[in-house]
């Protein structure tokens, strides 16, 4: 798959430079969840579906299958690794303000939505 047709290798890198440190607890979230839009080319829809339990930090993430997908097992790039094992271990702990099992959470603690992540990555492009 050609990705230069969806970004330039300048626009993907600017998704992958974290420039604002506002918010510190979201400094690996944001890189996981970049990392798995560019790396492991997931959806929104599926990135939000995302459980903690899915990740594998031996090296995989589990993506479970909907009626367009099938469920598969990507491997993950060691950089990747780490981030999420940053984000599971110490930031998402510090976020958390519902009981869900959802990986990703905003900056309130609560599940991240697709408008959200859109409007994320639209911020990272368009700043």
């Amino acid at each position: 798959m050609n990705f230069g047709v969806l970004f330039t290798r300048e626009e993907l890198e600017v998704m992958l430079t974290i420039r604002e440190k506002r918010y510190q607890d979201l400094t690996n979230r944001n890189l996981a969840i970049i990392g798995l839009l560019i790396y492991q080319g997931i959806s929104s829809s599926e990135l939000v579906n995302l459980t903690v339990a899915d990740i594998n930090l031996d090296g995989s993430v589990y993506i479970k299958g909907s009626k367009k997908t099938a469920k598969r097992i990507l491997e993950l790039k060691p950089n990747q690794i780490l981030t999420l094992q940053r984000y599971i271990e110490i930031e998402r702990p510090k976020l958390i303000q519902t009981n869900t099992k959802k990986l990703f959470l905003t900056k309130v603690g609560v599940p991240i939505t697709v408008d959200s992540i859109h409007a994320f990555i639209s911020s990272k492009i368009y700043s």
